[in-house]
């Protein structure tokens, strides 16, 4: 049992660095719409897309004016100077919830939380779209998309989907060839590093 537990929390490692799986066809769900705007930005879901352990949803920020510069860093949920940022996070059944605001972990628990992380994206004058990636897939239920970003007027915000079917719909998800086939670049063993000759640093190097 043991090694099983071990498998599963590599595998699952494995899955949260590779990212989307390379190695499916994945779903596209209906989901899009507004999820929120202030005067002159606004916040998009212009995509959701299922994958068997992840669910990707495209971003888009959109913004006139003034408001229509420096947009890709804020879809990156990336904070400004003045600490501002979008926040984007997601609320699913039995108290599933993962957010792109990163704080200090508050828990021991060693149980791998569920992370909403950038996934790729682009932009230009205007608007920009962001990639962001859920690991792993919400139980079957509502999905909440939630967002806010103060400084442009836009407060909590949330816009409720139907997830009913993810389950269902995962398992019918084509998979192309085994992840095992694949050589994620995690799993490269790093050259030595070139050390002073006697010195501190070869002394006290940690084990790779």
């Amino acid at each position: 049992m043991q090694d099983h537990n071990s498998r599963s929390a590599e595998q699952a490692a494995r899955q949260r660095a590779q990212g989307a799986p390379a190695n499916e066809v994945p779903i596209w769900l209906p989901w899009s719409g507004v999820l929120a705007r202030g005067r002159d930005v606004a916040v998009l879901l212009t995509g959701a897309v299922l994958y068997t352990t992840s669910l990707r949803f495209d971003l888009t920020v959109c913004g006139r004016g003034e408001a229509a510069r420096d947009l890709h860093m804020a879809s990156l949920g990336r904070p400004d100077a003045n600490g501002d940022m979008l926040c984007v996070g997601v609320a699913g059944a039995g108290g599933f919830t993962a957010t792109n605001v990163r704080r200090a972990r508050l828990s021991s628990n060693s149980d791998p939380a569920p992370t909403l992380s950038p996934n790729g994206g682009f932009g230009g004058h205007g608007a920009a779209l962001t990639r962001y990636l859920l690991q792993p897939i919400p139980p079957a239920g509502a999905v909440t998309l939630w967002v806010a970003w103060s400084s442009r007027g836009i407060e909590e915000t949330a816009t409720e989907f139907d997830g009913s079917a993810l389950d269902e719909l995962a398992a019918q998800i084509e998979v192309l060839w085994p992840v095992e086939d694949e050589a994620p670049p995690w799993s490269m063993t790093p050259p030595e590093p070139k050390l002073p000759r006697g010195g501190w640093f070869a002394a006290h190097g940690q084990p790779s």
